[in-house]
């Protein structure tokens, strides 16, 4: 009888910090949003409408990180399950769905040698590529190619490298440890014993890179086979409070049928996986076939009434009335600051 596998455990357990301490970040902000409402004796409903913007931003963020930590479990557990099958059985249910013309259900493709275990987030893979990043003077980076620039760490500013260094060391560890903007900002102000950069700054360098980290493990969890063949489908979510910026809203309405969905396959995502700007908080949601047809994509709808994938799949890409920012919103793409 085999194990279930421990190094994906202690994975899944890095993706329920990453929770945690988002939730953190959000106790501070209630916390401080309280304070500054009795210290300036605002009234009670402007405290409360400045609580209610913290969480329409911190509860899409907490959901989308629980959620997809409960499908990276459920895929360890569906190939833990499946590789306790006999062989045979395996074959027989991929030769009795192939060619039938009709969605071929998961178990089907877990015949041969098994698929390393996918692990969101990659934490530690993400903090490796980052120490892995040549250190730059931000005029030096601005000049290279896109390639170049996912080989190359800078932040833009008059400092040192050794600085630009100890801001990246600082990110990675964290990345790890479990990420939160104030412990950022507190961890780099003792490491470089001055405060360098404003409060902007060191939030647009940490809500960037963390936001990539995060797309990279979510694009290695969605590349899977199995999680691809249950999930067809992704929905944009906009952060829809005042710093929103106009076409990161509109992502949200030009999916589907008006919904913010579209085709897992849509080139649309080579352009516009979040982050895809500076600062960028949007967030993204897998979607099954049914999740898909309840939000109104009327192609999940007719797959869902007939069993059978679209002839024509719908990719909503040259509908697309913006372009996207250089060397932003690629699907695994780069870690930027």
């Amino acid at each position: 009888m085999q194990t279930v596998n421990q190094a994906q455990i202690r994975q899944l357990g890095a993706s329920l910090l990453v929770g945690e301490s988002i939730a953190a970040e959000a106790r501070e902000a209630f916390l401080n949003a309280i304070m500054d409402g009795v210290d300036f004796y605002r009234p009670v409903y402007e405290i409360v409408e400045s609580l209610k913007k913290i969480a329409a931003e911190y509860t899409p963020r907490l959901a989308t990180t629980f959620w997809e930590s409960d499908v990276a479990a459920w895929l360890g557990a569906y190939r833990f399950g499946a590789s306790e099958l006999p062989k045979w059985s395996l074959n027989y249910i991929r030769e009795s769905t192939m060619g039938a013309g009709r969605y071929i259900p998961p178990l089907a493709l877990l015949t041969g040698d098994q698929p390393p275990p996918i692990i969101f987030p990659k934490l530690e893979n993400a903090a490796k590529s980052l120490m892995a990043r040549g250190i730059l003077q931000r005029p030096v980076f601005d000049e290279l190619s896109d390639q170049a620039k996912a080989k190359a760490f800078t932040v833009a500013g008059e400092i040192t490298d050794g600085t630009i260094a100890r801001i990246r060391d600082t990110l990675a560890t964290m990345t790890v440890e479990g990420p939160s903007l104030p412990k950022f900002r507190k961890v780099l102000d003792k490491k470089l014993k001055t405060s360098l950069l404003g409060p902007g700054h060191i939030e647009t360098v940490y809500r960037t890179n963390l936001q990539a980290a995060y797309r990279d493990g979510r694009e290695s969890l969605v590349q899977d086979p199995i999680v691809g063949s249950i999930f067809p489908y992704q929905e944009y979510i906009p952060i829809t409070d005042g710093r929103v910026r106009p076409e990161h809203l509109a992502l949200g309405k030009l999916g589907l049928n008006g919904t913010g969905v579209y085709r897992r396959d849509d080139p649309f995502w080579d352009n516009f996986t979040p982050p895809w700007g500076y600062n960028c908080r949007c967030g993204t949601n897998l979607l099954t076939i049914r999740s898909a047809a309840r939000k109104g994509v009327k192609e999940a709808q007719q797959w869902l009434k007939t069993g059978a994938p679209p002839e024509n799949p719908t990719w909503r890409v040259q509908d697309i009335p913006f372009p996207s920012y250089p060397g932003f919103g690629q699907r695994g793409g780069d870690l930027v600051t």
